[in-house]
C-alpha cells in the first residue's frame, strides 16, 4: 500500500491495484474510491474512527495499517460506540463529545473531561486519603439503565503528586477544563473512560459493495485503555494494572492488525479484560455469509503478545495466500518432440517477478527430472497463463507418469501481492 496526498494534508491511500482511496481527514469514517464510486464504513456515526494513535507496543517501530486489500475484498478496523452509553456523571449530564469540569466532594479534587471521549483526567487536590469513586450511569443496549463506579486508585495519585507535586488551581478559569486546554493534560492524572469507544474489523466485497462487521461478543476490545493513554510523562498505576509490570511493553488495545493471508482473513485484537491477545481468522466467503460463526479465534501470547502479533504476521511470509485447486488447472502437456511440459496457471503471471519453477519425478523410481529452462510460451494463444518448461535430455529416455510440483511453495500474479499456491501436485 502506498500514500499520496489528497491535496488538503492528509495521506490518502492507493491500494495494491492503483486505486485510490481516501477517508478525507485524520478521523474520518468513510473510505471512498472516487473514481470507482465505492465507499467503505470504517465506524459508526460520531465515533472517533480507527485508532490513529495505534502502534508498537515493543519498540519494534512498526506501525499496523487500518486497511488491507485484495482483488475485490477490503479489510479494515472499524470504530463503533461502547455498549453501554453514559448519560450522566455525578448527577451532571454527560456528552461524550462535549468538554466537562465538576468539582468532586472534599478531600477529593477535580474531574475533567476534554474533546476526546476515551479520555478522562483528575486534577488531584492534595488532600486525598483513598480511592477516588466517581458514580456515572449507564443506558444499555438493552434501553435498561444502570448505575456504576468508577474507581481511581490511591496509590496511583500518589504516584502522580511523587511526579508532580504542584498543586494546580482551576478556580481561576472561567470553565475549569480550561485548565488542561492552557496548562496541557499532562498537569492531571489521565484516565481511561471505563466505557471507551469499542474497536472491531469489517470485510467489504466491492462488487457487491457489501460489509460484514465482526461482533467480537464475549471479547472487552476498546479503543483506549491503560495500556496506550498517552499524556501522562510516566506509568502511575499499581504496576500489577499493567500487562508489562516491568514496563518491557505496552499491551496496545483494539484491533492490532488486519491482513490477508492464511484461509482468507486474519486480524489480532486484545481483550481489555485481562490484556489477552488473540487472532481471528476466516474463510472470507465464509465470514461474508456467516459472520462470527465462520471465525476461529486463538489465543496468541499474553502480555509480551504484541510481539507474537508481528511475529504471526511476518511468518505468513512463507505461507501460501490464494490456493489453487490443481484440478482447475489445464492438464499438464508434454510434447515430446520439443521435450517440453506446458502449464496453464489458468491465472496472468506476474511481469515482474520470476517465472515459478515446476520439479518433475518419475512415479515409478522417485528419479528427478531436471528443468533446463522456462519461458512464456509462445505458442499458446494466452502468453500471460501459460510457460513452458525445457527438460533435461535424458527425459526423452524415461517412460511412465510423472508428477509435477512447484520448486517454491507460491509463485505471484499480475496485478497482486499475494503469494499463490497449487494446493496439491499431479
Amino acid at each position: 500500500t502506498n500514500f499520496q496526498t489528497d491535496g488538503e494534508g492528509y495521506g490518502a491511500i492507493q491500494d495494491n491495484y492503483g486505486n485510490l482511496w481516501d477517508k478525507g481527514g485524520v478521523y474520518g469514517l468513510t473510505l471512498v474510491d472516487q473514481d470507482r464510486g465505492l465507499q467503505v464504513s470504517l465506524g459508526e456515526e460520531g465515533t472517533q474512527g480507527p485508532n490513529i494513535y495505534l502502534g508498537s507496543g515493543t519498540g519494534t517501530g512498526v506501525a499496523y495499517r487500518d486497511f488491507a486489500f485484495d482483488d475485490y475484498w477490503v479489510l479494515n478496523k472499524y470504530a463503533r460506540h461502547s455498549a453501554a452509553t453514559i448519560t450522566s456523571l455525578r448527577d451532571r449530564a454527560y456528552d461524550a463529545n462535549q468538554p466537562i469540569f465538576i468539582d468532586l466532594d472534599a478531600p477529593n479534587g477535580a474531574f475533567i473531561k476534554l474533546s476526546d471521549p476515551d479520555l478522562w483526567y483528575y486534577l488531584r487536590s492534595g488532600e486525598e486519603t483513598e480511592d477516588v469513586v466517581i458514580n456515572y450511569e449507564v443506558v444499555l443496549d438493552t434501553g435498561e439503565t444502570e448505575l456504576r463506579d468508577f474507581v481511581i486508585p490511591f496509590a496511583a495519585i500518589e504516584s502522580f503528586a511523587a511526579f508532580d507535586s504542584t498543586i494546580y488551581d482551576a478556580s481561576n478559569y472561567e470553565w475549569g477544563y480550561e485548565i488542561l486546554q492552557q496548562n496541557g493534560e499532562g498537569i492531571a492524572l489521565e484516565v481511561p473512560n471505563p466505557e471507551a469507544e469499542e474497536s472491531t474489523f469489517c470485510l467489504s466485497n466491492t462488487m457487491t459493495q457489501q460489509q460484514r462487521c465482526a461482533s467480537l461478543s464475549g471479547y472487552s476490545v476498546l479503543r483506549t485503555d491503560l495500556e496506550n493513554i498517552r499524556n501522562n510523562a510516566e506509568r502511575h498505576y499499581p504496576e500489577l494494572s499493567y500487562a508489562c509490570p516491568d514496563n518491557s511493553c505496552q499491551a496496545m488495545p483494539g484491533v492490532q492488525n488486519v491482513v490477508f493471508g492464511g484461509e482468507g482473513l486474519l486480524a489480532f485484537f486484545k481483550d481489555s479484560a485481562d490484556n489477552q491477545y488473540y487472532k481471528a481468522s476466516a474463510n472470507l466467503d465464509a465470514f461474508m455469509q456467516d459472520g462470527d460463526t465462520a471465525l476461529t479465534i486463538t489465543p496468541v501470547i499474553n502480555g509480551a503478545g504484541e510481539s507474537e502479533i508481528v511475529a504471526s504476521t511476518a511468518s505468513l511470509v512463507d505461507d501460501i495466500q490464494r490456493e489453487i485447486d490443481v484440478s482447475r488447472l489445464t492438464p499438464f502437456e508434454y510434447d515430446f518432440a520439443s521435450n517440453r511440459i506446458m502449464i496453464n496457471f489458468g491465472l496472468a503471471l506476474s511481469e515482474v517477478v520470476e517465472i515459478p519453477n515446476i520439479q518433475v519425478t518419475l512415479d515409478s523410481t522417485g528419479e528427478s527430472v531436471s528443468v533446463v529452462s522456462r519461458e512464456r510460451s509462445n505458442s499458446s494463444t494466452d502468453s500471460e497463463t501459460v510457460i513452458e518448461y525445457e527438460l533435461a535430455k535424458s527425459a526423452l529416455a524415461l517412460s511412465g507418469e510423472a508428477s509435477v510440483s512447484l520448486s517454491g511453495r507460491f509463485f505471484f500474479v499480475k496485478d497482486s501481492p499475494l503469494r499463490y499456491g497449487w494446493s496439491d501436485t499431479r
